[in-house]
């Protein structure tokens, strides 16, 4: 039976277009609908790629417990850290545009694990992480100015520390709370005010804890979550900055610390992970995962990641997914000391269905690095630790395309 011109064109029509889509990722075989009778021609299709990691310009030096800010104009300030064997007060400039880094500004003081905030008026405050000797934290804080490129000493915190936290409060102000200061855990905190480059006391929180983490919350009040403290601590605090107060809020029921804590788009934290704290095998620490929602200040446990790990990162996506990217593997006992292998692997939450799947892994493992979301869409992974070396590698991701 021949068949007919419109018959002909119409299967013309849609071979062009299963050819067309045949251009992209790996083959499927296909069976395309036939008339009667005419045998079936199998047609190639084919899936679109997973955005795969690329390797960037290395960074001018090998570091690990930098920061990375990211700053009004697209480029990305990375500062201090260690590496070489000693502790770096250098800093980098990364332009995306051109994908490559230029140095910046040095610190006055060589830093680690210290606290990089960009203020509202686009100048960057960079707090503790200096020793002034072995047992003792140097209190100094500075403010790189992109405008000059330079950086000079600001206000001085009343207690030196290491290991806290610094969170940009609504009204422009920096809440420096907890923290290391060579000798002990520290509960103390402490307010800056960008205005008059000062520091006054705030309220002490109602535990001691390093290595904890803080987050924003929408309501101007700020969560602290975990950390390890006198006897560890599974705790939350919320710090109200108009009363100058902490209050406790629910319990993990997990001590933990070195995790990640990340606001959702409906309001709630993400906390995933870390190592356990006082060091230990219990297997709860493992994977293990939870929500906290502040309208009734109680937590859930939401599923657990693939892979333990802690001394990882942890990005809010455009679309509301949640990727946490390398890390340290050893659960319990990593984060501290760097030593061993790290973790290649990436994964994503969706809090929709509150469910982690394996992602793109990337082109080298590392923990205690920095992951930057770039203006264009980009996510930008800078530095860290695998195998007692400390790294120069960075690299990138589109994450626009995280669900093709």
């Amino acid at each position: 039976m021949k068949s007919t011109q419109k018959e002909t064109s119409h299967r013309t029509s849609i071979l062009a277009v299963l050819m067309i889509a045949g251009l992209f990722g790996d083959p499927q075989q296909y069976i395309r609908p036939v008339q009667p009778g005419e045998p079936a021609i199998p047609i190639t299709l084919h899936k679109r790629k997973e955005p795969r990691w690329i390797s960037v310009n290395p960074l001018k030096a090998a570091r690990f417990d930098h920061s990375a800010t990211l700053l009004p104009n697209g480029n990305v300030f990375v500062a201090g850290g260690f590496g070489d064997g000693m502790m770096l007060s250098s800093c980098e400039l990364f332009d995306p545009e051109t994908g490559t880094w230029t140095p910046t500004g040095k610190l006055n003081k060589a830093r680690q694990r210290h606290t990089a905030t960009l203020l509202k008026n686009g100048k960057v405050l960079v707090v503790g992480g200096a020793p002034s000797d072995p047992r003792k934290y140097d209190a100094s804080a500075e403010l790189y100015d992109p405008a000059t490129g330079t950086c000079r000493l600001t206000g001085s915190l009343k207690v030196g520390r290491i290991h806290h936290t610094a969170t940009l409060l609504a009204d422009g102000r920096v809440l420096v709370a907890a923290g290391y200061d060579g000798q002990t855990p520290l509960s103390s905190a402490e307010v800056y005010d960008p205005a008059s480059e000062t520091w006054r006391k705030a309220a002490g929180l109602k535990e001691d804890r390093m290595n904890a983490a803080a987050t924003l919350l929408r309501d101007g009040k700020v969560l602290v979550t975990g950390g390890a403290g006198t006897n560890g601590t599974s705790s939350a605090e919320l710090y109200d900055p108009d009363k100058d107060t902490w209050k406790k809020t629910g319990s993990m029921s997990i001590n933990r610390w070195f995790h990640t804590a990340t606001l959702l788009t409906s309001g709630k934290i993400l906390v995933e992970e870390g190592a356990g704290y006082p060091f230990s095998t219990d297997s709860r620490n493992r994977a293990s995962a939870k929500l906290y929602d502040p309208a009734v200040g109680k937590w859930t446990r939401t599923a657990s990641v693939g892979k333990d790990r802690n001394s990882h990162t942890a990005t809010l996506l455009p679309n509301g997914k949640v990727l946490i990217v390398g890390g340290d593997p050893f659960g319990d006992q990593g984060g501290i000391l760097p030593g061993g292998g790290r973790l290649v692997s990436t994964e994503l939450y969706d809090p929709i269905t509150e469910t982690w799947r394996a992602w793109a892994n990337m082109n080298a493992s590392r923990a205690l690095h920095t992951t930057t979301l770039l203006l264009n869409g980009r996510l930008l992974v800078v530095g860290g630790i695998s195998n007692n070396v400390a790294l120069r590698s960075a690299e990138m991701i589109d994450v626009t395309r995280l669900d093709e």
